[in-house]
């Protein structure tokens, strides 16, 4: 017979650890929040969803309850042989499960300012997906004017922040792209930290807003340097916006 204080063997504590996480993502709470559902205390729930502490049988039935899922149903269904460090993103990037974040993956219409021409729209296309050799989503830019600027890189998805960040580095010079969780029609909403080119090899740190559109909530989609003749100018400036409209990102004053 199972007693409260019995402690789950560390495969299962990792298996329930990682599908309590699944579902704080796809549910968009914070830890803090499950947490007080559960009547657990926050130091509890990080130790044992960070592995540093097996999971009892009271911890789980008490997160059972407040999630309304079967926590030990879930890991008993799944082999142990599809829990692979493959399907697992690096901790640095969030540690999120392929599972937990297959709503990211898809193809974006990106927008942003231009920065040469005031008044225009910069418009690109970029496709984030899993990567298994990576163990993470990554980021390809494509279709862009300036095609040796495009850019690729990682996606970290922390549970803190409840924010996305696309990373591009290369030999340790860093483009920061920083945007909300999808809305339900998929637009995320934020900030590009970039460098601008000027003239000879002057480069200047600039900051401006970003939106990520769905391509296929898009019905013709216009790339390029998009100027207000444009049929997609007025929506494409709507959305950019919408960012600080909002507010997705503020922008302080000097």
């Amino acid at each position: 017979m199972l007693t409260p204080d019995k402690q789950l063997s560390a495969e299962q504590s990792r298996q329930v650890a990682e599908t309590i996480r699944e579902e704080i993502a796809r549910r968009r709470i914070s830890r803090q929040s499950l947490a007080e559902q559960a009547k657990l205390s926050l130091s509890t729930l990080e130790k044992v969803l960070g592995g540093r502490r097996p999971f009892t049988l009271a911890t789980t039935v008490r997160l059972e309850q407040a999630l309304g899922v079967s926590l030990r149903k879930a890991q008993a269904a799944q082999p142990v042989a599809a829990q692979v460090n493959g399907d697992i993103a690096p901790e640095g990037l969030g540690a999120y499960s392929r599972r937990s974040v297959a709503w990211l993956e898809g193809i974006y219409v990106t927008l942003r300012p231009s920065f040469g021409d005031r008044g225009a729209i910069y418009a690109y296309r970029t496709e984030i997906a899993w990567d298994a050799t990576a163990s993470s989503l990554l980021f390809r830019e494509s279709e862009k004017l300036d095609a040796a600027y495009s850019h690729s890189g990682e996606v970290a998805v922390p549970n803190q922040s409840g924010h996305i960040y696309l990373v591009t580095n290369r030999h340790g010079q860093h483009r920061l792209i920083t945007v909300s969780r999808p809305r339900i029609s998929g637009e995320m909403y934020g900030i590009i930290t970039t460098l601008l080119a000027g003239p000879g090899s002057m480069l200047t740190p600039i900051a401006a807003p970003i939106a990520f559109l769905p391509i296929k909530a898009i019905a013709n989609p216009t790339l390029g340097r998009i100027s207000p003749d444009d049929a997609n100018h007025a929506i494409y400036r709507e959305h950019l916006r919408r960012t600080t409209d909002e507010p997705f990102a503020v922008f302080l004053p000097g």
